[in-house]
């Protein structure tokens, strides 16, 4: 059999403050702020309201380090009957590995 692997795509940001009154935007503190304690629940996004497959976007882990730098896990949930959902005990921890 086969082993057919689907390609990953890594995204990755720069951020860059275009004001000069300040050090900077402010983004990565209010960004920590709200996934620091946050629910794996909370940081769930539903792509499209009207599609069937109900398909949703979950950041399921991630880590704010020291050096400025946010990482991440980002999960594409189908809802389907042929696959397990996630349980809803584990959307509420702050992290589901």
């Amino acid at each position: 059999m086969a082993n057919k692997m689907k390609p990953q795509r890594l995204r990755a940001f720069r951020i860059e403050n275009n004001e000069i009154t300040q050090s900077n935007s402010g983004l990565l503190g209010n960004l920590a702020n709200r996934l620091n304690g946050s629910t794996a629940e909370i940081r769930r996004m539903q792509l499209n309201a009207e599609d069937i497959k109900r398909e949703e976007d979950l950041i399921s882990d991630f880590n704010v380090n020291e050096q400025n730098f946010v990482s991440g896990v980002i999960l594409r949930i189908t809802h389907t009957e042929n696959v397990l959902n996630i349980p809803d005990e584990f959307l509420q921890h702050e992290k589901i590995s």
